[in-house]
């Protein structure tokens, strides 16, 4: 999966989406995401700050925020990140079952 880039409040962000694959080899809707502090100017192989990782257990209702490192997100950016990806996952047409 390609990381997703976007800022929350005045901090760029890579996130990186955790796809599964069935045993048969098609693609699993995506629940996870992984949250990196991005740091402008650097490719993807330079991840930036471990932060935190994003569940959505039911997507647009239910989510959870797993803070991790030493400056994860506030739970107003948190939430702020969910409405980014609930509208990513909307307009990619990356929603459950597709």
């Amino acid at each position: 999966m390609q990381p997703i880039y976007l800022t929350v409040g005045l901090h760029p962000l890579m996130i990186i989406p955790d796809r599964a694959s069935h045993a048969k080899g098609a693609a699993e809707s995506t629940h996870t995401y992984y949250v990196y502090r991005h740091q402008p100017g650097s490719n993807d192989n330079e991840k930036g700050d471990y932060i935190g990782r994003l569940v959505f257990e039911i997507p647009d209702k239910l989510f959870d925020y797993f803070p991790e490192g030493p400056h994860p997100l506030e739970s107003g950016e948190a939430s702020e990140l969910v409405e980014h990806l609930s509208h990513y996952r909307e307009s990619s047409g990356y929603r459950s079952g597709n």
